[in-house]
C-alpha cells in the first residue's frame, strides 16, 4: 500500500470510528432512558438520573484523556525521556528550575498532550516509538481491565458508566494509532509510520522538536537556544511531517531574530514547493506570509487580501493561538484598516499571552504587534524593524 492509499484510508477509519462514537452515545443514551423509565414513574428523579449519567460519561471521557497522556508519560520516561510538559484541556503543566509551574493553552484538534525532553547526547540512544503509542497502548489496556467488570456488575448505572469507559478506551486508543492525517494535526500512529521508515533526519527532527519545547518551558528564548540546533533542512529532505515542522520552527526562530526579508522568501518558496506540510504549519506559515508582506510591502492589496480571506475560517479555528492571532490583528489593522475589530482581536490576544506558558514567545508576539502598530503609525520599515531587534 503506497503512502497515499494508507493515509486515505487511515483518515477514512478515523472518520468512520468518530461516527461510531456518536451513534453509540445516542443507543446508549436511549437504551438508558428506556431503563430508566420502566424502572421508576418518577420523571424529575429519571431527569436527575440521566443528568447525572450524563456528566459521568463527560467524566470518562476526559478521564481518558489523562489515561492517553499518562500513557505517553510513562512509556516514555520508561525509554529515557524526562518529564517537560503536561497538559489537559487548556491546564497546562510545565517543571522549570525543579518547580512545578501551571500556565494555559489549547491547541486546535487536541485534548491534550505530553512533550518529554529526550536523552541527552551522552546517553544511550533510545527508540522514540514506545513513548508515542503509550497512550493508546494504556487507554487499550485500562479499557481491556474493565470489559469483564461489566458483566460482573449487576447494578445498571454503574454497567452503563463500566461499559462507556471501555468503548471511549478503545476508541480512544484506535483514534491514536491508527495512522491518521487530520485537517491540522497527525495522530501519533501516523508519526509512527514516518519514524517507521527509519529516516535517521525523522528521529532527529522529532528530538529537536522535543528540545525547543522543553527550553521554551525553562524560559529560554528560541534565539537564545544554540545555533547548531537550528540547521534549517535542505530542500531534498523535506519529506515528512517531522522535517518540515523543523523547518517551520527555524523560521520562528529567524523572524524572532528580526530575519524578516529571509523568513518572507524561505515561506514563499516552501508553500510553492507543495512539501508535505501539517494542517496548522501550513495556515501558520501562510499567516506569516501574510504578515511580512504587510510589513514588508511585498504583497499588492489583491494578493494580501486573497491571503488573508483564505485565512477567515482558520482565524476562527485557531482563535487561540497567539501567532493567528497577531496576524488577525495585523491584517484588520493594515489591511481592512478597522481599528474597532483590531482592538477586539488584540483584548483576547493580550489575555491569552498573559497565561501563555512560553514567556519569550509572548514577549515576541507583543513586539511583533508593536512593529504593526509601528508601520499603521506611518513609521519607516527599516526603523521599524530596527527597532523591533535592538528591543
Amino acid at each position: 500500500m503506497t503512502d497515499k492509499k494508507r493515509e486515505t484510508f487511515g483518515n477514512f477509519i478515523y472518520m468512520l470510528l468518530s461516527m461510531l462514537v456518536f451513534v453509540v452515545m445516542i443507543i446508549a443514551g436511549f437504551k438508558y432512558s428506556q431503563f430508566l423509565y420502566t424502572e421508576s414513574s418518577n420523571s424529575t428523579l429519571n431527569l436527575i438520573v440521566s443528568f447525572a449519567m450524563i456528566i459521568a460519561w463527560l467524566i470518562i471521557y476526559w478521564l481518558q484523556i489523562i489515561i492517553h497522556e499518562s500513557g505517553h508519560l510513562i512509556f516514555g520516561l520508561l525509554s529515557g525521556y524526562s518529564f517537560s510538559s503536561f497538559r489537559i484541556g487548556s491546564l497546562f503543566i510545565s517543571k522549570s528550575n525543579g518547580k512545578i509551574k501551571l500556565s494555559k493553552l489549547k491547541l486546535a484538534g487536541t485534548g491534550g498532550q505530553c512533550l518529554l525532553a529526550p536523552p541527552t547526547e551522552s546517553d544511550k540512544p533510545t527508540n522514540p516509538i514506545l513513548y508515542l503509542l503509550g497512550g493508546g497502548i494504556l487507554n487499550a489496556i485500562t479499557a481491556l481491565i474493565t470489559l469483564p467488570f461489566i458483566f460482573i456488575v449487576n447494578n445498571v448505572h454503574v454497567k452503563y458508566s463500566l461499559f462507556m469507559f471501555f468503548f471511549f478506551g478503545i476508541i480512544t486508543a484506535l483514534l491514536n494509532l491508527i495512522p491518521a492525517n487530520l485537517k491540522y494535526i497527525c495522530n501519533d500512529g501516523y508519526n509512527v509510520l514516518i519514524l517507521s521508515k527509519r529516516n535517521e533526519k525523522s528521529v532527529e527532527a522529532l528530538n529537536f522538536q522535543l528540545n525547543v519545547s522543553n527550553a521554551l518551558t525553562k524560559g529560554i528564548s528560541i534565539k537564545d537556544m544554540p545555533d547548531e540546533w537550528f540547521i534549517f533542512p535542505e530542500k531534498q529532505d523535506l519529506t515528512d511531517f517531522l522535517i518540515t515542522t523543523k523547518a517551520y520552527v527555524c523560521i520562528t526562530r529567524e523572524i524572532e531574530k528580526g530575519n524578516f526579508e529571509w523568513v518572507y522568501g524561505v515561506i514563499d518558496g516552501l508553500l510553492s514547493l507543495n512539501v508535505p506540510l501539517l494542517g496548522i504549519y501550513q495556515v501558520l506559515l501562510k499567516g506569516e506570509l501574510l504578515y511580512l508582506g504587510m510589513i514588508l510591502n511585498k504583497l499588492t492589496l489583491e494578493q494580501a487580501n486573497d491571503i488573508n480571506n483564505s485565512l477567515s475560517k482558520d482565524y476562527k479555528a485557531l482563535k487561540n493561538n497567539i501567532s493567528m492571532l497577531r496576524v488577525n490583528y495585523s491584517a484588520e489593522l493594515l489591511l481592512n484598516k478597522n481599528q474597532t475589530e483590531a482592538s477586539k482581536i488584540l483584548a483576547v490576544f493580550n489575555k491569552l499571552a498573559k497565561v501563555h506558558p512560553y514567556v519569550s514567545e509572548s514577549i515576541t508576539e507583543n513586539k511583533l504587534i508593536t512593529l504593526a502598530n509601528d508601520i499603521y503609525a506611518g513609521s519607516d520599515i527599516l526603523n521599524a524593524t530596527s527597532r523591533f531587534v535592538n528591543e
